[in-house]
């Protein structure tokens, strides 16, 4: 044989037997994928979650302060290529906690173990970050920037998928140790997380008042009380940026809980997390922005917070129609307008003009007029996404009040190109058509599932282009 045919039979040897060990290998991976995933020990597994608690809280800095200084210095050149090194770590942190989640509903864990509940509170945290960082990346408008939104918010979705089925697990593993599923709150879905219970406090204030231009504050494990005056509100912010609630009670009062009366962005940047809002006269939540139609409050977010059933409006935002960047996430209302002899709104969540909101993992109960009070300006882009929200208008915690015979679930005004996804909406009698929308146009709203006795929408006064 000569010497270029000796050559090539070697190489076509060496090429066949490549082409076997690749096969072998597609045959045996997985198994010895599957292997390793059901023999992973707690520790490891509970290693493995710190780790990437730990680069969570890392990514999510970064994100935020490539986001100040975009907003302060504008689109630049380098802040584009640094969003996009941070666009591929993020979506890597995504494929590491995914296939910790595959690790863990492969072993056998229970909701005794701690495992399961930070593995839970992982995924929360790094979903809360892939929203952030898609937002970010669509403002700095970096390279590939629409593949990498669209391809985290699919993660997104993923992991909720995974909380869902982690929290299933919770859940019927606590009711067969628990005595039974009617140990599971009414009504509550399992990916909720919001807390169910007020936290624990070690001090007291008494009508807190944020006036004075008051920065990088936290309060934590603080019960807020009122002293009941006229239009006092338990907590007043009208001057302050950078302030945090955490795991905080606020009393009732004979006025608001929390007001927020913004004077052209004098107030940003203020964030309640795992708060407890027991029931006031009127409002659990209002934000507003007076004296200035280009200039607003932003980057206000309520975020695993529950508000017992309110006198008027449970949570209402209120300004121009500018960007405000706002995030209301993980949030429970229990109820609102239990007290029409004094407030003739009773609806549950508010927007009237601001544009920027992000919705998601909110459940909201039976409320007295409509669940949402939409408000928009003609023509233009509100940028509101609804995502992963119940409505469920059977369970009423009103304490006998009637709902109104008018309400809808969904009440709109001149809003348009709204997004709703993995939407659920359970009407029932009293109250009128699942929606009303006068005068909007272009809203997908196909991804709401309505159920219950009334399912018609209405769309008056030039409604054309929405999606159902």
């Amino acid at each position: 044989m000569s010497r270029k045919k000796t050559i090539l039979a070697t190489l076509a040897g060496a090429f066949l037997a490549a082409a076997l060990l690749a096969l072998t290998c597609s045959v045996v991976a997985p198994e010895r994928a599957s292997a390793a995933t059901a023999t992973r020990s707690e520790a490891w597994v509970q290693a493995r979650i710190t780790t990437l608690d730990k680069a969570t809280t890392y990514r999510k800095k970064q994100v935020a302060r490539l986001d100040r200084k975009y907003r302060r210095h504008g689109r630049r050149q380098h802040y584009r290529r640094a969003m996009l090194k941070r666009d591929r770590a993020v979506y890597r942190l995504n494929t590491a906690v995914i296939t910790l989640n595959r690790v863990v509903l492969a072993g056998d864990y229970d909701a005794e173990d701690d495992a399961v509940r930070r593995l839970v509170r992982l995924n929360r945290r790094v979903r809360s970050l892939d929203n952030s960082t898609a937002r970010v990346t669509r403002r700095l408008r970096s390279k590939h920037w629409r593949w990498y939104a669209g391809r985290l918010i699919k993660r997104r979705d993923r992991l909720a998928g995974y909380s869902r089925t982690l929290g299933r697990l919770e859940s019927s593993t606590r009711s067969d140790t628990e005595g039974g599923p009617s140990a599971a709150p009414t009504g509550l879905p399992a990916w909720l997380d919001a807390p169910q219970a007020p936290p624990q406090t070690t001090r007291t204030i008494t009508d807190l008042e944020l006036t004075a231009g008051q920065s990088g504050i936290t309060y934590e494990n603080v019960r807020f009380a009122s002293s009941r005056s006229y239009q006092q509100a338990t907590v007043t912010i009208t001057n302050a940026r950078h302030i945090t609630f955490r795991e905080c009670v606020f009393e009732g009062s004979a006025w608001n809980n929390i007001t927020i009366n913004d004077f052209g962005a004098t107030v940003h940047d203020i964030t309640f997390v795992d708060c407890y809002v027991r029931s006031a006269e009127r409002m659990g939540f209002e934000c507003t922005s007076r004296g200035s139609s280009t200039r607003c409050y932003s980057n206000v977010e309520l975020r695993r917070v529950t508000f017992e059933p309110q006198g008027s409006e449970a949570i209402s935002f209120d300004g121009p129609s500018i960007p405000v960047d706002c995030t209301v996430q993980d949030v429970l209302v229990q109820g609102s307008g239990t007290r029409p002899d004094r407030f003739p709104w009773g609806q549950g969540f508010e927007i009237n003009g601001p544009k920027g909101f992000l919705v998601q993992d909110v459940t909201m109960f039976r409320t007295r007029d409509s669940n949402w009070n939409l408000n928009g300006s003609n023509s233009a882009d509100q940028d509101w996404t609804f995502r992963n929200t119940l409505v469920d208008n059977t369970v009423d915690l009103l304490g006998g009040v009637t709902r109104n015979a008018h309400a809808n679930i969904i009440c709109a005004h001149n809003v348009d190109r709204t997004v709703w996804v993995d939407c659920e909406f359970r009407n029932t009698r009293p109250g009128a058509a699942a929606a009303y929308l006068s005068d909007c146009d272009r809203n997908r709203f196909d991804g709401i599932a309505l159920s219950g006795t009334s399912q018609q929408v209405s769309e008056v006064y030039g409604s054309d282009g929405n999606v159902w």
